[in-house]
């Protein structure tokens, strides 16, 4: 190789080393994807369910049926949802939500049932999710903060209809404080709803 060669090819290494070094962290880095942990069998005294129920796929607002994952500044700007750069659920919520639900209520004896199924199931459950942020009431103070609304109905009737609200304190005013403290209160809220269905 002559000299013009090889000075070619170092000049080109070297901006190849500079352009890789000018790329945001992001960009170099797949972002860090969060589910809600593994399943863990029902606990003794769990509300029991009889019979068949149709759980069908939890419904959200557009910005919510992503994987993305938001939190608020209740200090600055609580209006404002924001996401996370370089964080992400593995599944949008709703879809993580719709899955515990049906695993939470076969464990707690329901035949459960999916819209793809074509069978009739003597009682539907349709959920309406409208808030699943990480609220900073301060820039080291955080909470996961689930909000939604349960409809069951059966024969052609309203059985019941419940809103469920739940505040989880963050561990750590991070990503990680948010995917523990979200997925804490979807399992709180899951039981929650097997109990007051249980007791319609």
């Amino acid at each position: 190789m002559n000299t013009l060669a090889l000075t070619r090819t170092l000049l080109l290494a070297a901006a190849t080393v500079l352009g890789a070094c000018s790329l945001p962290q992001a960009a170099r880095t797949p972002p860090t994807t969060w589910d809600f942990g593994p399943l863990t069998a029902a606990q003794p005294g769990v509300a029991r369910l009889k019979g068949s129920l149709l759980v069908l796929n939890v419904d959200a607002p557009t910005w919510l049926d992503t994987s993305a994952m938001y939190y608020r500044l209740a200090y600055a700007e609580a209006a404002e949802p924001r996401a996370y750069a370089t964080s992400r659920w593995i599944a949008s919520p709703p879809a993580l939500i719709t899955e515990r639900l049906r695993a939470a209520a076969a464990a707690s004896g329901a035949i459960v049932l999916a819209p793809g199924d074509g069978i009739r199931a003597e009682r539907t459950l349709r959920v309406e999710l409208e808030e699943f942020t990480q609220v900073f009431d301060s820039a080291s103070a955080s909470r996961g903060v689930l909000h939604l609304r349960a409809t069951l109905v059966g024969g052609g009737k309203l059985l019941g209809q419940r809103s469920f609200e739940l505040a989880v304190p963050a561990a750590s005013a991070d990503a990680r404080g948010a995917a523990g403290a979200l997925a804490l209160a979807s399992s709180q809220t899951v039981t929650q709803i097997i109990a007051w269905m249980a007791g319609l």
